[in-house]
């Protein structure tokens, strides 16, 4: 009988419970403390992608936040021009473009050829487009300190196009003609 026999042999009462205990110690970890330990795990996989979620989801609340406050700003100063830039109505409009643009140009030294009006409305807009085109004559300085005046004013004024001529006598006064345009809100939104 070799060793090992005999130490089985006589030490079965002690080793049989110990094998019991061995085995049932096996099979407690692979049947529920293994499925307890995945399931922890991915419990914990789990919370880290909810985190970053709701992390993303808040950048995104923050994001839409920011987005309604600047169209808000965004419509509040729309009004704001709307009701302090530009001229009110149709007669403010041709006042700014006639009268102003007429006492610009005097001042200027320069004399008025001709001007035109046309009006225009983009369809299911409250904005009307006035626009103008002038013609001037004089000195190059004076057209320069013209179009330079019209530019600083507060006078809602777009200049759209610049043409200047000269005739071919010497003397002759230099030619300037501006398209020029305003816009005007009308109420009625046609």
């Amino acid at each position: 009988m070799s060793l090992l026999a005999r130490i089985l042999s006589e030490k079965r009462l002690l080793l049989v419970p110990l094998l019991v205990v061995v085995v049932a110690n096996i099979a407690g970890y692979a049947l529920v403390v293994g499925p307890l330990q995945t399931g922890v795990g991915g419990a914990e996989q789990r919370a880290v992608r909810a985190a970053a979620d709701l992390k993303a989801a808040a950048a995104q609340a923050e994001g839409a936040r920011q987005l309604v406050a600047a169209k808000a700003r965004a419509a509040e100063d729309l009004e704001k021009f709307y009701a302090d830039v530009l001229p009110k109505g149709q007669a403010a409009a041709r006042q700014v473009t006639y009268l102003r643009l007429a006492e610009l140009a005097q001042a200027a030294n320069l004399q008025f050829d001709r001007r035109t009006f046309s009006q225009e409305q983009e369809r299911d807009s409250q904005l009307v487009r006035l626009e103008m085109t002038m013609a001037v004559t004089g000195a190059y300085r004076d057209m320069r300190r013209f179009i330079h005046d019209l530019e600083t004013s507060p006078d809602f004024i777009v200049i759209s196009g610049v043409a200047l001529v000269q005739d071919r006598e010497a003397d002759a006064p230099l030619g300037l003609t501006l398209q020029l345009a305003t816009y005007f809100r009308t109420d009625d939104g046609r």
